[in-house]
C-alpha cells in the first residue's frame, strides 16, 4: 500500500508502510521495525551512544487497517526506557502471560509505563525516552540519517 497523499521518494531500506518505532537522542536517530520488536517483546537499541530498552506489549488494534477497528492488526503498544536503576544496567524480558515485563537481575515485575510494580524494586520508575510509533515513509522523510536497528546491537 502507498501512503495517502505522500508523493516523495521513499528510503528503500523498508517499504513505505513498514511500521517503525522512531527514537531520537541528542540528534541521533534510530528506527526499530515493529515486526522485530513484536517478535522479541524487548530489544536493546543503541541510539546516540546510549543503550535503550524498547518494549512491546500486545493489545492495541490499528485504526488504519480495516473499517472496523476491532478487526485491525494488533500493533500493540511500545515504550522506550533508559535501563538503569541506581547506576546499574538492568535487562528486561516480557513477563509470562504477555502482560508486563520482568528484570533479569531481581525478578521484579514492571508495567508498560516503566514502573516496578512487584518484587525487590517495587516503587522504582525507569526514565522514559520520547519515541514515536509511525510508518517508515514518515520517519525516514524527516530523519533521513536514521540508523536502522539491525538485530545484533
Amino acid at each position: 500500500a502507498d501512503p495517502f497523499l505522500f508523493e516523495g521518494e521513499v528510503d528503500g531500506r523498508f517499504t513505505a508502510m513498514t511500521r517503525v518505532v522512531g527514537i531520537s537522542v541528542d540528534g541521533d536517530a534510530s528506527a526499530v521495525p515493529l515486526v522485530a520488536l513484536q517478535a522479541a517483546g524487548v530489544l536493546v537499541v543503541d541510539v546516540g551512544g546510549s543503550a535503550l530498552s524498547v518494549w512491546w506489549q500486545a493489545g492495541t488494534n490499528s485504526a488504519l487497517d480495516t473499517a472496523d477497528i476491532a478487526d485491525g492488526a494488533d500493533v500493540g503498544t511500545t515504550a522506550v526506557f533508559v535501563p538503569v536503576v541506581d547506576g546499574r544496567n538492568v535487562t528486561f524480558a516480557p513477563a509470562a502471560g504477555g502482560t508486563g515485563f520482568v528484570d533479569k537481575e531481581t525478578g521484579s515485575t514492571w508495567d508498560l509505563f516503566g514502573n516496578a510494580i512487584d518484587g525487590p524494586l517495587a516503587g522504582v520508575r525507569l526514565e522514559a525516552v520520547e519515541h514515536v510509533d509511525t510508518f517508515w515513509f514518515a520517519w525516514s522523510t524527516f530523519r533521513p540519517d536514521t540508523t536502522v536497528f539491525a538485530g545484533d546491537e
